[in-house]
């Protein structure tokens, strides 16, 4: 049976732009509307996605005080990557 053979049914979006559409679709509560409303919606919700994404980036990076060392072999190597990598990509 094609079902179990291909569980994907040939929808082959990502679950981030599923995730991203729903976002929009329930940002703009309508499909109908002026064209300048829709877009000022549109503006609006990707703004507030920007800064969203900014302040969780700001949140995650290791802070300019701070001293990653596991050994002193590793110490300048992962110095480098500070303020460059959020702190869930060091665990």
């Amino acid at each position: 049976m094609y079902v179990n053979k291909h569980i994907h049914f040939n929808n082959r979006t990502s679950n981030r732009a599923d995730s991203a559409c729903a976002s929009l679709k329930h940002s703009l509560g309508t499909s109908s509307g002026k064209l300048k409303t829709v877009t000022l919606k549109v503006k609006k919700w990707y703004d507030e996605l920007v800064a969203n994404h900014k302040h969780r980036l700001m949140m995650e990076s290791l802070g300019e005080g701070t001293k990653v060392v596991f050994n002193k072999v590793n110490a300048a190597r992962l110095n480098d990557i500070r303020l460059k990598v959020c702190r869930f990509a060091m665990d």
